[in-house]
């Protein structure tokens, strides 16, 4: 304890603009190279967002600038917020975490007896990823989140029996946000914005100030306007919009302890076992984990039409980065590793032991 507090103390007293000039350069570069339209970028070091970078352009045709204000569409980064909305709905008792679904929605084929909470959270669920293009590009307005699962995939059988393995799925979230929905008598948008103030839905018809626009590529490497789709069938999963400083700050108070209890973020963070036992090591409940070096971090990434996003965060470092941007399919793995090597390399020449950079996530 006695050497990460030291570590920590001489982070805190690096130059901030060192890091933030190196950092500064690295986006510059990979933005370049890649030419992505827009990439924002937050660096955390001892619980403060110590460099904010925001290149290029929010809305090519107008030619609005990026700035740190932009909001850019999260994806599958909106899936670790809900992961905390529910861990305060835990500590409310308003729910728990082995409950099972059909508590909070009792018209529910008998089949989903065995999906819980817990297994939504952590994707043991059963229950499909997007069956094709026309969930993905979905352009109809669900009222509800309920409404939403019944149209879209309740009436699909469960891929496999809940526990036994583990499979990536958004629908899966849009029904937890529904039980959650149920649970407390309140609509997903009261809830995430009452509770969360750095985060809004992606709601397609309404007018959000400092929205980017999104663009994916062509096959002859021009950039073109993302298709457009509607996210009510997603919103607990991948619809919501943040700017990268704000989940920035998000990442802070929660390791602070303004959103949940310190017990309640260690099981948010616990690697979960399948029902024969068998530890998942990179599966959390709604994040994802891995270790680099003498370090551990939870992670997610994600890719929708018209963005790609990753955050990595340290938390007994309070150390961390997210990075944003308004394109489908850049590659921000160099970028990412190129960016917490300048961040945990402070903390490296305050350590006698080296660290070793090791790619196991699951972004």
């Amino acid at each position: 304890m006695r050497s990460l507090a030291l570590a920590l103390a001489f982070l805190a007293a690096l130059p901030a603009a060192d890091i933030c000039s190196s950092i500064r350069a690295a986006v510059q570069a990979e933005s370049r190279k890649q030419g992505i339209p827009a990439i924002s970028v937050a660096v955390i070091r001892a619980t403060k967002v110590v460099c904010s970078v925001a290149l290029g352009q929010a809305d090519l045709e107008q030619q609005i600038s990026n700035t740190a204000r932009s909001r850019h569409r999260l994806a599958s980064l909106s899936k670790p917020v809900n992961s905390v909305l529910t861990m305060q709905l835990v500590e409310e008792g308003k729910l728990a975490l082995n409950d099972s679904v059909r508590k909070f929605i009792p018209t529910l084929p008998a089949a989903y007896d065995a999906v819980t909470i817990r297994r939504l959270l952590s994707r043991q669920s059963g229950i499909r990823e997007y069956a094709g293009l026309e969930d993905v590009f979905s352009t109809t307005h669900y009222p509800s989140l309920l409404k939403a699962a019944i149209a879209i995939f309740l009436k699909s059988p469960l891929q496999f029996v809940p526990g036994a393995r583990t499979g990536l799925t958004t629908d899966g979230y849009t029904l937890l946000g529904a039980a959650r929905e149920q649970a407390t008598g309140q609509p997903f948008r009261q809830l995430l914005e009452s509770r969360m103030r750095h985060f809004l839905l992606d709601d397609s018809p309404a007018l959000t100030p400092h929205r980017v626009r999104l663009y994916r590529k062509t096959t002859t490497g021009n950039w073109e306007n993302a298709p457009p789709f509607d996210a009510s069938n997603k919103y607990p999963g991948g619809g919501m919009l943040a700017t990268a400083d704000g989940y920035a700050d998000f990442l802070i108070q929660l390791n602070g302890g303004r959103f949940l209890q310190a017990k309640s973020i260690r099981e948010m963070w616990t690697s979960q076992s399948l029902a024969d036992g068998t530890l998942v090591p990179f599966a959390t409940l709604g994040w994802a984990t891995g270790t680099r070096g003498a370090h551990r971090f939870v992670t997610h990434g994600g890719l929708q039409p018209g963005t790609t996003t990753v955050m990595h965060w340290f938390p007994e470092l309070s150390a961390g980065s997210v990075i944003l941007c308004n394109a489908e399919g850049p590659d921000l793995d160099a970028l990412q590793n190129r960016i917490l090597a300048i961040l945990l390399g402070s903390i490296q020449r305050a350590q006698p032991r080296p660290l070793q950079f090791t790619q196991t996530d699951m972004s």
